[in-house]
């Protein structure tokens, strides 16, 4: 048996492989990675979101770290990803262990392991523990009993409030007039975020606020078509707008009140706008290599540098740790800022589209109308195609090797090679194919300067895969 640990950790199918025995081995591997780096005794915190036996699998994490000599600061209750990550930096711990599979399905379960800079691991720090898991597939866990004495029972959620007071002006939320709806998706945000915006007096909705291990029976996954109820409520309401989190609370989802769904990527060019226009200072915008140029632009307005990575939040978490950095984002609804911590945070997402409505009484849709009118027409879409994965690679070969001179009834100007390839064009659009490495999918990521554009290049698309 091999357990493949990457940057969002360990995922598996419970009681096929996510069982109590692996997870002893993956929290073993963990252990033993920390004891060699010398930072066990500053401690762990111990995390989970609202999957089915989360308190019990992470009595097992639990268990064995204390054997092993390892304080844990136990978190109480099901606690959002970005929220735990927090926790690192307010308790001064070594790290974090978060059980979570994120959006994944509801038969699905995660280890996250989370360095001591609060941000994703690193590539070298999960090749790391896959070595260190490996090594206890062949010999085995540290059957010493668990030291109860190690473990401290932690209520996070006031700490990091304290820290989101000093990076979101609430001032400005609670000039909102008109109702707010939240959807935590049944995951760790439920409850809490409503809360906090019900004490300074604002009407607040919250729908799929309670706990359930099948997430009403879908993905927990905030992207337009998991959206349905909320966006409903919010024209039925004629509430200002619908925030929606993933199940672990690291993702965004945006509901206007006319009930459009904007996509991250609208959600991204909005913020950094107000961010930039409104006083911060220092440091430029991180986005993917397919995330929305827009912000290229906007950077470029206000003297700013825009910086492309490879997918993935630990590219943005790498140039966050860096150097000052006004935004970083992507695509899928992963969004930090300056001044926080280099994980993606869907609650301060949310509350940072709050503070916009307050602050300039535009409510998203406004707000993206007026960036259009500013900047010009951008519209966005990813293809998920399948296609045999022999048939992929030989496309993704061709794309790199001869790279067409024309696409979708526009010149190719550029290829890009930083991730998949990607092809700039003629009128400002661009394309990115980008293969799954895991599935015989093909993504391509699409970004339309004109209507027109954007119908033809979703042919193109769709055309070059038959």
């Amino acid at each position: 048996m091999s357990i493949r640990f990457g940057t969002d950790g360990w995922r598996a199918i419970m009681a096929a492989d996510f069982t109590f025995a692996n997870v002893a081995i993956v929290a073993q591997g963990i252990a033993d990675y920390l004891l060699e780096t010398e930072k066990a005794q500053k401690g762990i915190v111990l995390g989970h979101d609202t999957r089915f036996l989360a308190e019990q699998f992470a009595d097992q994490v639990q268990a064995v770290l204390t054997a092993n000599g390892i304080p844990v600061y136990r978190l109480q209750g099901p606690t959002p990803t970005p929220v735990t990550a927090y926790a690192i930096r307010a308790l001064n711990t070594a790290g974090a262990i978060m059980l979570t599979a994120s959006h994944n399905p509801p038969q699905y379960n995660g280890i996250k392991f989370i360095p001591e800079y609060a941000g994703p691991a690193s590539p070298e720090i999960t090749a790391q523990l896959e070595e260190k898991i490996g090594k206890v597939i062949a010999g085995g866990v540290n059957h010493q009993l668990p030291k109860p004495e190690l473990v401290h029972s932690v209520d996070i959620w006031d700490k990091y409030w304290e820290h989101i007071d000093t990076i979101i002006d609430f001032n400005q939320i609670c000039r909102i007039k008109g109702k707010i709806v939240l959807d935590p998706m049944f995951g760790a945000a439920a409850g809490k975020v409503a809360a906090k915006l019900q004490s300074c007096g604002l009407e607040v909705i919250e729908i799929n606020g309670y706990r359930d291990a099948f997430f009403g029976g879908g993905l927990p996954e905030p992207v337009a078509s998991r959206l349905q109820t909320l966006t409903q409520t919010v024209v039925q309401a004629k509430a200002v707008v619908g925030l929606a989190n993933d199940g672990d609370a690291d993702r965004f989802g945006v509901i206007g009140s006319n009930g459009e769904y904007l996509a991250p990527n609208q959600i991204l060019s909005i913020i950094s706008q107000y961010l930039l226009e409104n006083g911060q200072k220092e440091g430029g915008l991180v986005r993917t290599v397919a995330t929305t140029h827009l912000l290229d632009e906007i950077a470029g307005r206000y003297e700013r540098k825009a910086t492309e990575t490879p997918v993935g939040f630990k590219y943005l978490a790498q140039e966050m740790l860096r150097r000052p950095v006004v935004l970083a984002g992507e695509e899928s609804g992963g969004l930090s800022i300056g001044g926080h911590i280099p994980e993606k945070d869907g609650i301060l997402a949310n509350l940072l589209i709050l503070q916009i409505i307050g602050a300039t009484g535009q409510k998203p849709e406004e707000a993206w109308q007026l960036l259009q009118e500013q900047y010009g027409y951008y519209a966005f879409r990813r293809l998920d195609l399948h296609i045999e994965n022999d048939r992929k690679n030989q496309l993704m070969q061709k794309l790199r090797n001869e790279p067409p001179l024309v696409f979708g009834q526009r010149q190719v100007l550029q290829q890009s090679l930083l991730e998949g390839v990607k092809l700039y064009l003629d009128d400002g659009s661009w394309v990115l194919f980008r293969p799954s490495g895991t599935e015989p999918v093909l993504r391509i990521y699409i970004e339309a300067r004109s209507e027109q554009a954007y119908y033809d290049l979703i042919a193109a698309g769709e055309a070059a895969v038959k």
